[in-house]
């Protein structure tokens, strides 16, 4: 642990003396001189693109295409495997040479489907070899790495392969030039860490366990250098998040708060995780469409799943009112304190005001996107009280692993504090009470 210690400060007395340290040698090299201004591929989804491409079309990027491969891919595979069910035969007749023509047929749909797909404006959907051609063709191009994990990783090595000049958006969104593009899950987390590194460090004492600290000293790497080596040995199973992490046991009557449901997927992990035995599941999401497909899915529950599961299409915060609302259909949807006229509206409600309708929350699981800490703050009574298990999103905001972990413990000073990563990036650093 002394060593990981030593090596998160060193890191960040060098970030201090040199804030682009870990930046690609081009950026270095070049000085990175008027990065906005330069045509731009967006290469990869990741809840991000959109603020790029709107930026585009209102004209203050330069927007050159898109690369979304893996929504013409996941199409060429559907259309292949499963519209046209005789194709699921060519392994077996094309024999050994299978894998290559497969491969070439695949390869010339998704370029096929690719050419001339025009999104809004004038930013084409290109196939990954349209946007090398394009890229290494277009003048001081900089293409824009809308990934994180193994898919950041691939991206940057084709680009270097191709000497395509290429940033991850989180390096972007580092620099002057595109500071301004940071919204919502997609925003820069190292902000002040390196000057005040020593409090990031202080939260050792305040976990429980020598895993927890092992995953502090990780995150805090790679929230300072972006390099995903530090993280990855880290990250536990995407499943386990919540409710298998092996920090407490289930019970047959649990009562789960979901704050931010999305359109289901913590609630199937709850249900998975309790073999179906619990009292109730009250979940929020207050994003017209993902609430959808929750309604969706609770409609395919048995009957008496279904009855002890409520859907609200409502957000949480710290008090009961209604607040205005980004609804974007994805996991980016967040309350906005200062939205801009037109902007929709929602209900809010708390924790408490929950508990005392629904009856005491055993497990709350916080993910509301930038919110988290106004969640909290509608809980505190409960938490106080009751002492309710919690597991919180600790990654949307800069300074969120040091404000999330001070509310849990001023809440309840017999909470215990854990913490683990369930992705190869930004995301997913979630900090457990219980």
């Amino acid at each position: 642990m002394r060593e990981g210690r030593a090596r998160v400060r060193s890191i960040a007395a060098s970030i201090r003396e040199d804030r682009y340290r870990y930046f690609p040698e081009w950026y270095r090299r070049d000085g990175g001189r008027d990065l906005s201004k330069r045509p731009l591929f967006i290469v990869g989804t990741g809840f991000g693109e959109a603020e790029f491409l709107a930026r585009g079309q209102r004209g203050e990027l330069d927007v050159r295409g898109l690369v979304d491969t893996r929504l013409t891919e996941f199409f060429v595979d559907g259309l292949l495997w499963r519209a046209t069910p005789a194709l699921r035969r060519l392994p077996a007749l094309l024999g050994r040479d299978a894998p290559r023509r497969i491969g070439a047929l695949r390869r010339l749909a998704v370029e096929t489907l690719s050419s001339g797909i025009g999104l809004t404006g004038n930013a084409p959907l290109l196939a990954l070899t349209q946007w090398v051609e394009r890229a290494r063709k277009t003048p001081g191009s900089l293409s824009i790495i809308i990934a994180q994990g193994p898919d950041a990783l691939r991206f940057k090595r084709i680009a270097s392969t191709a000497g395509i000049n290429a940033m991850v958006v989180t390096e972007a969104l580092r620099t002057p030039d595109f500071a301004h593009c940071a919204n919502g899950q997609v925003n820069d987390l190292l902000g002040d860490m390196p000057a005040r590194i020593e409090e990031f460090l202080a939260l050792e004492e305040a976990l429980s366990d020598e895993e927890s600290v092992r995953v502090l000293h990780a995150v805090l790497r790679y929230r300072l250098t972006l390099d995903h080596d530090d993280i990855d040995p880290v990250v536990h199973h995407p499943w386990r998040e919540y409710f298998a992490s092996g920090l407490f046991d289930w019970n047959d009557a649990e009562t789960l708060y979901d704050v931010g449901a999305f359109t289901g997927d913590t609630l199937l992990r709850f249900m998975d995780s309790t073999a179906g035995r619990f009292r109730r599941a009250v979940c929020l999401e207050p994003d017209d469409h993902n609430f959808f497909f929750l309604e969706k899915l609770r409609s395919t529950l048995e009957p008496s799943e279904a009855e002890r599961v409520v859907c609200r299409k409502q957000g949480a915060w710290n008090k009961v009112t209604r607040l205005q609302f980004s609804a974007t259909g994805d996991t980016a949807a967040r309350i906005l304190e200062n939205a801009p006229s037109g902007t929709s509206s929602i209900d809010v409600t708390t924790i408490d005001a929950m508990a005392a309708e629904h009856g005491v929350p055993t497990f709350v699981k916080v993910d509301a996107e930038g919110a988290d800490r106004q969640v909290l703050e509608g809980g505190l009574n409960t938490f106080a009280q009751h002492r309710s298990r919690v597991a919180v999103s600790a990654y949307h905001l800069q300074d969120d692993l040091l404000v999330l972990t001070r509310q849990l413990r001023d809440a309840n000073a017999d909470y215990r504090l854990s913490m683990r990563q369930y992705f190869p990036g930004h995301w997913d650093s979630i900090i457990y009470a219980y």
